[in-house]
């Protein structure tokens, strides 16, 4: 299985709103802990986990965004196992900019 990362724009985001907060907190998920970020928008707060390139989600609440980031964060990670289980023959070496993270084997 391929993991397909969408990049969504948010329009209805303005980088000079006085309103724009930005905080950074983690989030404990069955495969550990995980550094995000999130950010004030006029309908909620996006959330990022910028060790694992493509966790972008949304929430009502911090509280919504954070339970969010934390399904997000396990879905991507057990994609992951999957697709290294399933193309064990291909290597690639990781990114010197990316975190490495143990996912279950």
């Amino acid at each position: 299985m391929t993991l397909i990362v969408h990049v969504v724009a948010f329009p209805h985001m303005r980088k000079t709103d006085k309103k724009d907060m930005v905080a950074a907190d983690t989030v404990t998920t069955r495969y550990g802990t995980h550094r995000v970020v999130f950010k004030r928008d006029v309908r909620g707060f996006v959330v990022v986990a910028p060790d694992l390139s493509g966790v972008v989600t949304w929430g009502k609440t911090i509280t919504h965004a954070k339970e969010m980031a934390r399904e997000a964060i396990e879905l991507c990670i057990e994609c992951l196992v999957e697709e290294r289980q399933t193309h064990t023959s291909r290597r690639t070496s990781p990114a010197s900019s990316h975190r490495r993270i143990a996912v279950p084997a």
